[in-house]
């Protein structure tokens, strides 16, 4: 299971850069674009005594601006994705492949839980995810033993980086947080 792990962490790592993967887009537009031009420049140069219109000028001359068209579309359709990413993350939203809901029954059943709340799964870019979450736990728990439990849990989704909050039911009183919201996708 840990090689799993390795193998999805190290395939996040790969193609998880958003620069690395908009440079990418970028390229491989300009790649197409130089492409469009001289494919239009072609034409232009065979064709430019064809096709004439009422003032003697060829129909082929109209080739370079609808590439130019065309091609502007094309990079505007292949950003929106890396603007939706970017906005995503901006927005710190839940990393997609993460279901907040069945991570937190996966909390919820750590022995000694008796609920979980105020539960934030986020990343900073692609392969750089985060969770925290209160934890409270019955009077007397082992603190340490449901924490290193919690963070394996973490690791399952590929977050690395945790911080959980223990409260122990007997002294802790949720009120005090001032939110009266504790479930997952609460508003």
């Amino acid at each position: 299971m840990e090689a799993a792990q390795h193998d999805a962490r190290a395939s996040n790592d790969a193609g998880g850069s958003m620069a690395v993967k908009a440079a990418f887009i970028h390229v491989i537009g300009d790649i197409l674009q130089s492409i469009g031009v001289c494919v239009a420049a072609a034409l232009i140069w065979a064709f430019h005594d064809r096709w004439l219109d009422g003032n003697g000028l060829s129909y082929w001359y109209r080739v370079d601006p609808v590439c130019t068209i065309l091609f502007s579309a094309l990079v505007l359709w292949t950003s929106l994705g890396t603007v939706q990413e970017a906005m995503h993350v901006l927005m710190a939203g839940v990393p997609h492949g993460v279901d907040a809901r069945a991570l937190t029954r996966q909390l919820q059943s750590i022995p000694s839980v008796i609920e979980v709340h105020d539960l934030h799964v986020w990343a900073l870019a692609g392969d750089k995810r985060n969770i925290w979450a209160h934890l409270t736990v019955t009077p007397g728990a082992d603190s340490t033993a449901v924490i290193y439990e919690a963070q394996r849990i973490a690791r399952t989704v590929d977050c690395h980086h945790t911080c959980f909050q223990v409260e122990d039911s007997a002294t802790y009183d949720k009120a005090m947080e001032g939110d009266s919201c504790y479930g997952p996708g609460c508003q």
